[in-house]
């Protein structure tokens, strides 16, 4: 049966949504006329709006809510711990507090459920949700205060980093130093894989490479996939000299695959990374990475969000942040017959 949104009532009563919502809300500030053709649209549809909603709706919580996917090891990550202290960093002194939700029915293809059930919030921080994610378009047709954090959406606000643009200078970086058969290693296949590898393309394009598929593979953005993604690259007959992963610790399991198969880093092979965790830099060799302003990116996405519950009606926000290229011991210039 499919689920009708709040555009819809709207559009069949020809009303605006913020009447429907009057409606819904049992605000005096509707005609009768008006609120029995609204009423009988929404009787009509069976349309029900998601408690998450209306609690987004009324705004009386005094809570915001990070929705993070239910992966076992996403509370360590360097990716998350330094956004969440951007977030807590912005909300001290603000009078909100802030939950952490992961929630049930989480989907691989499809990201988190559509509906939050029984979550009671002013405002969502959504991180690092799929492409096509069933809860950002379910809450694209509500229009809700909502930030997404590492992904896109044409109506709702969004908070990322030049993705493509920097993408593209790492490829600029290896080429410099004297490599053509370069590979990628992309992880799951979301806001940032999809980007990176266009940044990746744009590099190749932009140096008369040619794309070649044998060199793109991908892993889940663990150590291990990037370990066994590394081990089917080096097992190529036609080698890469270097290789860009899409996080770091798939770059470190690159580097480990590398060093067990022979080859040295980075004499024989390169390896570029993503994010500039903590790993990287402590890793052997230190890896050269995308440094991500993640603690950045926590406190902008934290005074979008406000501003948006404080005035639901100003302009989309889509803030773009730069990432820094750091180069370090794990790429050098090509040997001589590579």
């Amino acid at each position: 049966m499919k689920k009708y949104s709040i555009k819809d009532v709207a559009r069949i009563a020809k009303v605006s949504t913020a009447t429907v919502s009057r409606v819904v809300n049992l605000s005096p500030l509707v005609d009768e006329l008006t609120r029995e053709r609204v009423q009988k649209v929404i009787e009509k549809l069976n349309y029900h709006p998601d408690p998450v909603a209306r609690s987004l709706i009324r705004g009386k919580s005094n809570l915001l809510t990070l929705i993070v996917p239910p992966e076992p090891n996403f509370f360590s990550a360097y990716y998350f711990t330094q956004t969440l202290c951007g977030i807590s960093e912005a909300l001290t002194k603000q009078q909100y507090r802030l939950m952490i939700y992961q929630p049930d029915g989480y989907d691989s293809q499809q990201g988190y459920p559509a509906s939050l059930a029984g979550i009671r919030t002013d405002g969502l921080f959504i991180i690092a949700p799929l492409m096509n994610d069933r809860l950002v378009k379910s809450i694209e047709s509500e229009r809700q205060p909502v930030i997404l954090i590492n992904a896109h959406s044409p109506i709702l606000d969004w908070i990322d980093l030049e993705n493509v643009q920097v993408s593209t200078q790492v490829v600029d970086s290896l080429v410099g130093l004297g490599h053509r058969k370069i590979a990628f290693i992309g992880g799951i296949v979301g806001f940032n894989t999809v980007s990176r590898l266009e940044g990746y393309r744009n590099g190749l394009e932009k140096h008369s490479i040619p794309y070649d598929e044998k060199y793109v593979v991908y892993g889940d953005y663990s150590l291990k996939s990037g370990y066994e993604s590394a081990k089917k690259l080096i097992s190529l007959k036609e080698k890469p000299t270097a290789i860009f992963a899409a996080n770091d610790e798939m770059a470190i399991g690159a580097i480990r695959a590398a060093t067990e198969s022979g080859l040295k880093v980075p004499g024989q092979i390169s390896v570029f990374g993503f994010d500039d965790a903590d790993i990287a830099r402590m890793s052997e060799p230190s890896l050269s990475t995308v440094h991500q302003p993640f603690y950045e990116m926590g406190k902008r996405a934290s005074e979008v969000l406000i501003a948006r519950i404080e005035n639901p009606e100003i302009p989309q926000n889509r803030v773009v942040l730069t990432g820094e290229m750091m180069l370090r011991k794990s790429t050098a210039p090509v040997q001589n017959g590579s």
